[in-house]
């Protein structure tokens, strides 16, 4: 079993990076960037506090944009969209 530092998002953004099935993985997508939005919510609040995570939060959102386009074919996101 693997412990997460952060695992409100990093428990289904693990299950999303080893799903196979298309279907599937488009669901665990979902459901990790609403667990990394709501997390980045919290984060708001806490004045300046949690900034390694803000970015650890940033590298999952790539992560998941680079499968949406390899595993789904989804089309390629500017990268100046991605700079935060």
């Amino acid at each position: 079993m693997t412990d997460f530092k952060y695992p409100s998002w990093q428990k289904p953004y693990q299950e999303a990076l080893i799903e196979s099935d298309p279907e599937i993985l488009q669901k665990k997508i979902e459901a990790t960037e609403n667990a990394i939005f709501l997390r980045f919510q919290e984060l708001a609040g806490m004045n300046g506090l949690g900034q390694g995570e803000r970015a650890a939060l940033n590298d999952a959102l790539r992560a998941l944009r680079t499968l949406q386009t390899e595993r789904l074919h989804y089309p390629k996101v500017p990268d100046e969209y991605l700079n935060t």
